[in-house]
């Protein structure tokens, strides 16, 4: 896992990839961690979990839970899982016909 530590916000942790690509000559190429870039999860919850004027904080928090499972079932989260596949093909692609960044 200390190969593949995952920054965000600051902080590192130690996250198990989702996926690593290797060549067949086991050369690395590509890991792809938790969520596509276009997909702000944590920003998008931070919105959606602030209280709105005159909820108390446990209606903020069931109106959120009943946003965020509407928001999974919705058409959005279909688009946000395609462009991890999406992302993670870009990726392989551009490994192999350009090389890794420097």
């Amino acid at each position: 896992m200390n190969e593949f530590l995952y920054e965000k916000g600051g902080q590192t942790f130690q996250s198990i990839p989702v996926a690593v690509f290797y060549t067949k000559e086991l050369r690395y190429l590509y890991h792809y961690i938790e969520f596509p870039k276009i997909y702000p999860k944590d920003r998008l919850a931070g919105a959606m979990r602030a209280a709105r004027p005159g909820e108390t904080p446990q209606q903020a928090w069931d109106r959120f839970m009943r946003d965020w499972r509407a928001l999974q079932q919705s058409p959005f989260f279909t688009v946000w899982t395609s462009a991890a596949v999406d992302e993670i093909l870009s990726a392989l692609h551009e490994r192999i016909v350009v090389g890794s960044p420097v």
